[in-house]
């Protein structure tokens, strides 16, 4: 039961990733920069990028720039074997 767990908790995992990183590169898309998936992000990320965490919610900026916010979703229901995970809420600015 408990390598079920990890893995259902994995794949989660690796699914909100990948649509945080999906989010993420559209809106730096929409402020003109073309950055290619899994292709240099990485290292553009670490250097240009920052973000400002605060009550409620968390604010993206590339070269001090604002480009999305996200807000909080503070809810995982697990009813029976039903798991719903969310990254919660988000507006490109």
């Amino acid at each position: 039961m408990m390598d079920y767990t990890a893995d259902i908790t994995r794949k989660i995992a690796e699914e909100l990733n990948g649509k945080l990183d999906n989010i993420l590169i559209e809106g730096l898309r929409l402020k003109g920069y073309d950055v290619a998936h899994n292709f240099g992000i990485e290292e553009f990320v670490k250097t240009r990028c920052m973000a400002v965490q605060e009550v409620g919610s968390k604010t993206f900026y590339v070269d001090n720039e604002e480009f999305l916010i996200m807000y909080d979703k503070i809810e995982t229901p697990v009813i029976g074997f039903n798991i719903t995970a969310s990254l919660g809420e988000y507006r490109y600015l």
